[in-house]
């Protein structure tokens, strides 16, 4: 079973756990636990708990959003295939099929990173001529991408 899935399954809506507690239950380090609770605290999936440290199971973000769901499925495929230039549109998409401030937020982030990575590769396969060449040469690689927000 995933880690993530058996995180979620011992999550609830209603009673608040620690890391320290979702380690102990599922026999995951606490490092782990923490890295994939601040995955699903950005998904959605997770909630954090306002009267401490802890967490409750979130709401679903593919019954909840459906259409920002499949934007985001899209886009993260799309960069996982090293398709930055598709993934920033598909992100963009996302960011405007919804009105919920932390899935904007977390829309323009990875749009910020596609974009990095779109001026990465440009400038890598430029060569080694690319660190003397001034920002606009680099600007003629990149051609035109979507809109931003």
């Amino acid at each position: 079973m995933d880690r993530k899935a058996e995180i979620l399954k011992i999550l609830s809506p209603d009673k608040p756990l620690t890391a320290i507690e979702i380690s102990e239950k599922t026999g995951i380090g606490r490092r782990e636990v923490s890295k994939f609770i601040s995955d699903l605290v950005e998904s959605g999936e997770a909630k954090i708990y306002s009267g401490r440290w802890a967490f409750l199971l979130g709401e679903n973000l593919a019954l909840s959003n459906p259409e920002f769901y499949k934007h985001a499925q899209a886009a993260e495929k799309y960069e996982n295939s090293g398709r930055y230039r598709t993934a920033q549109t598909a992100w963009q998409a996302a960011f405007d099929s919804t009105s919920e401030v932390h899935l904007r937020t977390k829309a323009v982030k990875h749009i910020q990173n596609c974009e990095s990575k779109v001026k990465r590769v440009c400038y890598e396969s430029m060569g080694e001529m690319a660190g003397r060449m001034a920002l606009n040469d680099i600007s003629s690689c990149l051609g035109s991408g979507p809109g931003q927000f």
